[in-house]
């Protein structure tokens, strides 16, 4: 995505505020409860989609859910929230 993309700054009028809404529902359950639900809600993203592009939508989702990963990580270790080692770990 391109931050001078309409489309990405219309994206992120919503993301931003939806996940923070949703964070907090998953916050402290179980990690197996946490990957469930993630995983459901996109099992019903993906079956709402037409048989031919869920494939690729879902190869795009897992693409951007790892790009995501490293950039949380780095936020939360500049935080101070998780260890220096955590991002050495994952750039590897």
């Amino acid at each position: 995505m391109n931050a001078r993309d309409p489309h990405t700054a219309a994206m992120a009028r919503y993301v931003g505020p939806l996940t923070a809404r949703i964070a907090p529902i998953l916050s402290g359950l179980p990690v197996e409860v946490q990957a469930a639900v993630l995983a459901d809600l996109t099992a019903v993203y993906l079956a709402g989609l037409h048989p031919s592009l869920r494939e690729k939508l879902l190869t795009m989702h897992i693409e951007a859910v790892r790009k995501l990963t490293e950039i949380n990580i780095k936020a939360a270790v500049g935080e101070g929230i998780l260890p220096p080692e955590w991002e050495r770990a994952t750039s590897q």
